[in-house]
C-alpha cells in the first residue's frame, strides 16, 4: 500500500508538474501527511531529465508549502485557541504541543519561524502557533516563502544530482 501511494506522489510530480507540486507542497505544510522528501526529489530529477525547469520546481514547491502555511495560520487565527484545544488531538495538535509551541514562538518569533521552516516535522505545524500568536501576517508570510525556498532547493537539488550518482555507480 505504502508503495503505491509512493508510486502515485512521484507520477503526480511528473504528470501533474509545478501544479502538482504545488499542491502536494500545499498538503504537507497542513496536516496531511504528504512528506516534502518524497515530493521534492523527483520534481527535482525530472526536471533534470529536461521536462521542468529546477528553478520552477523549486518556486512551485515553495510557493504551496507558503500557500498550506498560511490556510493553517488562517485557520487558527480565526478559530482561535479553544477550538484548537478541544480538536486539535484530532489534528495531531494536542495542547501541550500548542503550548510548548506558542511559548517558542514568543521567544523567537520571527528567526523561530523561519528554522521551524528547515526542519522535519516542525515545518508544517508552524502555521497553527504562528496564527495563535496573532504573528503579524506580512513578516509570517515572508519568512515562511524565504525558509520554504531553501528547503525545496535543498530537496530539489538532491534530486537532480541523484542523477549524477546513480550513473556513476552504473
Amino acid at each position: 500500500m505504502f508503495q503505491d501511494l509512493l508510486k502515485t506522489w512521484f507520477e503526480w510530480s511528473r504528470d501533474m508538474g509545478y501544479l502538482g507540486v504545488f499542491l502536494m507542497m500545499a498538503l504537507e505544510s497542513t496536516i496531511v501527511p504528504v512528506p516534502s522528501e518524497i515530493i521534492m526529489p523527483p520534481a527535482g530529477y525530472w526536471a533534470e531529465q529536461g521536462q521542468f525547469s529546477l528553478w520552477g520546481v523549486i518556486l512551485a514547491g515553495a510557493l504551496g508549502s507558503t500557500f498550506g502555511s498560511t490556510v493553517c495560520y488562517l485557520f487558527s487565527r480565526t478559530v482561535g485557541r479553544s477550538f484548537i484545544d478541544r480538536y486539535g488531538n484530532y489534528m495531531m495538535l494536542p495542547p501541550e504541543r500548542m503550548q510548548l509551541a506558542e511559548r517558542w514562538l514568543a521567544n523567537f518569533a520571527l528567526p523561530g519561524v523561519f528554522l521551524s521552516r528547515l526542519l522535519p516535522v516542525v515545518r508544517h505545524l508552524i502555521g497553527f502557533p504562528a496564527g495563535l500568536v496573532r504573528m503579524p501576517f506580512g513578516p509570517f508570510i515572508a519568512v515562511t516563502f524565504v525558509g520554504s525556498m531553501i528547503w525545496c532547493a535543498v530537496l530539489a537539488l538532491f534530486g537532480a544530482r541523484s542523477e549524477e550518482h546513480t550513473s556513476e555507480l552504473q
